[in-house]
């Protein structure tokens, strides 16, 4: 009875966070479709209105879909697992997130050791853990900081590790940050969601 009044609580909870993070963009879009309809608008003030409500319809659409990756992902019996190239993967999720990286002077730099074997896995869904890790690092980092990953071998198969300069988390926030919705920082955009699913994508991959 307990368990079952504590899945309650926290599926209420849940909802008022996504209600939340939903309400806030949809309110700023409907706001500056009334502004539209203004006559005789000024075009900067309309440029600008149509690039917010891009902005937050953008917002919107990231929420939703990390939704149904997680809600995917753990009502997912198996995953599609093969042999998988790690290094491969590392390559190719920095390759996404360099030129932002670039753009804000962040260096990334990935060391790997020789002759690392594949492991068994599915390769989307770890790619999505280096590229969510990567963004956060990208995100969150200053001018000059730097993004290193590195790859060694261990007696049980591959260590993976990715660290960065950045400014850290606050220690009171770090129970918290894989929680859904959870966000240490709101002066960043982000959906809250992004290391609930590294959390939920590594224990899939035990």
């Amino acid at each position: 009875c307990d368990r079952l009044r504590e899945l309650d609580e926290l599926k209420e909870d849940f909802i008022s966070h996504v209600s939340h993070e939903l309400r806030t963009p949809l309110t700023a879009v409907l706001a500056h479709l009334e502004v539209l309809r203004t006559p005789d608008l000024p075009g900067s003030v309309r440029d600008n209105s149509l690039q917010l409500i891009h902005q937050e319809t953008n917002r919107i659409a990231r929420l939703v879909q990390s939704l149904l990756d997680l809600s995917r992902l753990e009502t997912t019996v198996e995953l599609e697992r093969r042999p998988t190239d790690l290094l491969l993967l590392a390559e190719e999720a920095i390759a996404d997130v360099i030129l932002d990286a670039e753009s804000r002077q962040i260096a990334i730099t990935l060391h790997a050791d020789s002759g690392l074997a594949r492991v068994l896995a599915d390769p989307d869904k770890l790619k999505q853990v280096f590229l969510n890790l990567l963004d956060n690092g990208v995100k969150y980092g200053r001018s000059g900081d730097k993004i290193e990953v590195n790859l060694h071998k261990t007696p049980a198969g591959i260590g993976v590790s990715i660290r960065d300069t950045g400014p850290g988390i606050p220690a009171e926030h770090l129970a918290h940050v894989g929680q859904r919705l959870y966000r240490a920082r709101t002066d960043v955009e982000g959906s809250g969601l992004g290391l609930a699913l590294v959390g939920e994508i590594l224990r899939r991959h035990q």
